[in-house]
């Protein structure tokens, strides 16, 4: 894990050719979730580009879950007995996490409740996406994480943002913003994933490191699926 972070280090101090003004990079592209999983920490380590200088610069970074649906209830009065029936169906982000150098003006950067309400569809009320987002909240699943990104040597920044407990298996979104006096000079997207433990790790290494022998190996499986169907249906 050191040698790890001495390479990314070495590779985020030494100007890239054609590169942005902000680059991003996570140490560890998958985290497994056992049945004992108590949440994890990610830990995105970025530079800006040399030109910059730092003390003039904010960085945000926030960190996305994979889109869920949910239900939408409508409550009706019969008389003393309340009902509930299903109205409807959410589509949102599971996750919404925010950490930043200090806070930003909405005008400047938009907060977390803003964003929530972009990407919720149908589009809601204000009181409602209010809700939406407490009952996020309360979860762990919404949070904004003041004076969390860091400068380290040069131009370089860390930060370490928590995914609870209640986070969801799938791929998650980390973009980093940089400002310079209130306008955005450049965004970095990278993505990692939660996992169902060494099963599925092993899956995943095996695709993104030996991507050939992934692909080989599904293409046998097929054949021998329809080979075994056809035997089966054969008999009939």
């Amino acid at each position: 894990m050191r040698l790890q972070l001495l390479v990314l280090c070495v590779f985020l101090l030494v100007p890239q050719a054609g590169h942005s003004v902000i680059f991003t990079e996570i140490a560890e592209p998958l985290f497994d979730v056992e049945p004992d999983f108590d949440g994890t920490e990610v830990v995105v380590i970025g530079s800006i580009d040399h030109n910059v200088d730092r003390a003039l610069v904010d960085v945000v970074v926030r960190m996305t879950g994979p889109t869920i649906k949910a239900d939408m209830f409508s409550n009706q009065a019969l008389g003393p007995v309340w009902s509930s029936s299903k109205i409807g169906q959410l589509t949102l982000p599971s996750l919404l996490i925010e950490a930043n150098m200090r806070d930003l003006p909405s005008d400047i950067h938009p907060n977390l409740y803003e964003y929530l309400a972009r990407n919720v569809t149908p589009v809601l009320g204000t009181e409602q996406v209010a809700a939406l987002g407490d009952g996020l909240a309360e979860r762990q699943q919404l949070a904004k994480i003041d004076n969390a990104v860091r400068w380290r040597a040069g131009n370089l920044f860390k930060v370490k943002i928590p995914v609870p407990s209640t986070a969801p298996i799938g791929l998650y979104q980390v973009t980093s913003f940089a400002y310079v006096k209130g306008r955005e000079l450049g965004r970095h997207n990278l993505t990692f994933r939660l996992g169902r433990g060494n099963t599925e790790r092993s899956l995943y290494s095996l695709a993104m490191d030996h991507g050939w022998i992934y692909g080989s190996l599904g293409v046998l499986l097929a054949m021998l699926v329809g080979l075994g169907a056809a035997q089966i249906f054969g008999r009939k």
